[in-house]
């Protein structure tokens, strides 16, 4: 795809820096993200690399998860029975969609339940993106497709765009497969607390389900844009399928750390319902 076509891509405050100069993005490598966020906080230098607690869900280490709950908040996943076919082709029609023109993007049907939004994630329950700072330095760059779970399956003719309604049935498999990873570490958690885990199922209902897929035009360090702003997930779990560009950061001990991308395994961040429980 042709710089200018991606740069059409963008929404307009991203095109250009805020600068009088106008100076070109670095369109290397535009991250997508399936699932959670990115986080650049403005450090004078990058935070280190820390390997994330490693949970096999082959094998399940009840002892080990706990540690990670307790200590960590996040941890990775390996043998977690994703399909790496199925990941690779959400990136792939994930990032065709977002190298759709803006206004392509703008445009979506409003009864569409696939709702598009840029300069912040926050969303109203109707999807629809809360006012945003209109200072491009200050505002999130970061541009998203939301999906409520309970919605997907509801509409036989969800779109007139083939590309989109593509996605929506990968997204379907992807959904039976992150229920049954959420379903399993939420239960083991449970049980770990020595909580009943009837009264909590609920926690857990589909209606409450939400994915999205994120993508943050690239720009230079200098620049000291950040993708998303530091954030705690307010969901229970949150399930975190990533590219190889990078960029998520967590903050443990009042440090921050990097996280290195896997393309083979899954990120699981608790959220701020978890910490209630």
């Amino acid at each position: 795809m042709s710089e200018s076509n991606i740069i059409g891509s963008y929404p307009p405050i991203f095109r250009s820096s805020s600068n009088d100069t106008t100076r070109k993005l670095n369109l290397k490598d535009g991250q997508v993200v399936v699932g959670a966020g990115i986080l650049d906080p403005l450090h004078p230098s990058l935070p280190l690399p820390l390997p994330l607690p490693l949970i096999d869900m082959q094998c399940l280490d009840f002892e080990k998860l706990d540690m990670a709950r307790r200590e960590w908040g996040i941890f990775r996943l390996e043998n977690h029975g994703v399909p790496s076919n199925l990941l690779r082709q959400l990136q792939e029609h994930a990032k065709t969609l977002f190298e759709l023109p803006f206004e392509t993007k703008q445009g979506l049907d409003k009864n569409c339940p696939i709702k598009y939004f840029w300069g912040t994630p926050a969303l109203t329950s109707s999807g629809v993106a809360l006012p945003r700072t209109t200072d491009a330095l200050n505002m999130d760059w970061v541009e998203g497709l939301n999906f409520p779970v309970n919605q997907l399956h509801q509409h036989q003719h969800f779109h007139h765009n083939p590309l989109i309604n593509h996605f929506r049935k990968l997204l379907e498999d992807y959904i039976e497969h992150l229920t049954r990873i959420a379903s399993t570490i939420f239960e083991a958690m449970v049980e770990n607390l020595k909580l009943d885990l009837q009264v909590l199922k609920p926690c857990l209902d589909e209606s409450t389900g939400i994915i999205r897929v994120y993508r943050y035009p690239r720009r230079t360090i200098e620049e000291h844009v950040r993708g998303l702003h530091e954030h705690t997930y307010s969901s229970i779990i949150s399930i975190l399928s990533e590219d190889q560009v990078g960029g998520l950061q967590f903050l443990k001990d009042d440090q921050w750390f990097k996280v290195t991308p896997n393309p083979s395994t899954l990120v699981v961040n608790l959220g701020d319902m978890m910490q209630v429980q």
